[in-house]
């Protein structure tokens, strides 16, 4: 393997180690039932492409083995993934043939010497395995009973069942089955896509034609861009190959991450929308933020931790934005020195750096600054307070008329 090639296979490799990883966290470990098989099936393939980059990078032995007890196990992690879409067991047979070759498999990885399981002949076992598995697979999910699932199911298993094929045909590049000779590994990619498509089940996108034309479009604004590279340094058809590998792998991640950190922020909003109607006091709807972790980084001080603070003039300072950073205190030249200083006071209490109005009526403010790696950012948070403030009104009224 060349310098040029390892570099572009080890970029394909990791890139599908961080999208695989980015979409399981974004699944709820406590959803249980498919979202359970999604998690295992997206680890073992996460794993997969890991021991394989470090098998390439150490060319220690027990990489290697574990590289192709990881390729035995995927087919069996994708069966149970499909029997849990489809809701019912697969037919004896197919789980004959995923068991048989999965322990074929693994335990001639794990006994036989090293050189004769990286043979060709191992290999092409190895492939005939994986590709027969999902050519299984892929029958099943084309000829389930559609009657029995949902319009939502059958939406999401028409996605995977296009993307099959996708795989199975860079899964081919992995064994060189594929032209020209020296391809690189491009599995990695199937693997993306995967995981694209796993996290447009909950974005919103319609059709399954949607979503593998933007797939096709970012390849082919990896493919345009290493053309325009080729164009201004002369690289050669296969350098040219592994630059849209390259772009096109990064491209994916990027996409993955920026689509997933979007439906995280939906999430949050729903929540939060949910927990603002269902709350029946302050401190619910408070609890339901930290629960979101929005509240991450910052200290709430209630009315007897205020009690050296004029009250009035915070909420006449804080109300028209809802909060006070410290950076813009001195462009604040509608602040009197006294409102400027009791604001410096409160932030220097947590060694943060904004003060947000969290109720008028009995005064809370919130204190602090984003914690660490914390998605909160102060337009949500004072969104958020916002809305607490707006529940501690309610709050007054009920108290004022019971």
């Amino acid at each position: 393997m060349g310098e040029s090639q390892l570099v572009t296979d080890l970029t394909v490799t990791l890139s599908a180690v961080v999208g695989l990883l980015v979409v399981r966290w974004q699944i709820d470990p406590a959803s249980g039932g498919v979202a359970g098989r999604f998690r295992f099936a997206l680890l073992v393939v996460a794993v997969f492409y890991f021991v394989r980059a470090a098998d390439w990078l150490t060319d220690f032995g027990l990489f290697r083995t574990a590289t192709f007890v990881a390729a035995a196990v995927i087919p069996f992690a994708a069966l149970l993934l499909t029997e849990g879409f489809l809701r019912r067991h697969a037919p004896r047979f197919v789980k004959l043939v995923v068991a048989a070759g999965m322990i074929a498999t693994g335990c001639a990885a794990v006994l036989l010497p090293g050189s004769v399981a990286s043979s060709p002949g191992f290999l092409l076992l190895l492939a005939a395995y994986q590709l027969m598995s999902f050519t299984l697979i892929f029958v099943m999910l084309l000829t389930r009973d559609r009657s029995s699932l949902t319009a939502t199911e059958n939406t999401a298993i028409n996605r995977f069942a296009i993307a099959i094929p996708i795989v199975m045909i860079l899964l081919l590049s992995d064994y060189d089955l594929l032209p020209p000779e020296n391809l690189p590994y491009l599995s990695g990619l199937g693997a993306l896509t995967i995981a694209w498509v796993t996290v447009t089940l909950e974005a919103r996108i319609a059709s399954a034609a949607r979503v593998f034309s933007a797939v096709a479009s970012i390849a082919f604004i990896g493919c345009l861009a290493a053309w325009l590279v080729k164009l201004q340094t002369g690289l050669s058809p296969e350098e040219t190959l592994e630059t849209s590998a390259i772009v096109v792998s990064l491209m994916l991640v990027l996409v993955l991450g920026l689509s997933s950190a979007a439906i995280r922020r939906d999430r949050r909003q729903t929540s939060l929308l949910a927990a603002m109607r269902h709350a029946k006091r302050l401190d619910d709807y408070l609890a339901a933020l930290d629960n979101n972790g929005l509240t991450a980084g910052y200290t709430i001080l209630r009315t007897n931790e205020l009690q050296d603070y004029d009250g009035d003039l915070m909420v006449q300072v804080l109300k028209p934005t809802g909060s006070q950073n410290m950076s813009d205190l001195p462009k604040n030249r509608s602040l009197d020195t006294a409102a400027q200083s009791q604001i410096r006071e409160l932030i220097a209490r947590t060694g943060g750096n904004e003060v947000l109005l969290v109720a008028e009526e009995p005064l809370m403010v919130a204190v602090g600054s984003p914690a660490g790696f914390s998605a909160t950012s102060s337009s949500s948070l004072r969104s958020a307070f916002g809305f607490a403030r707006v529940i501690a009104e309610r709050d007054m009224v009920r108290r004022g008329t019971s």
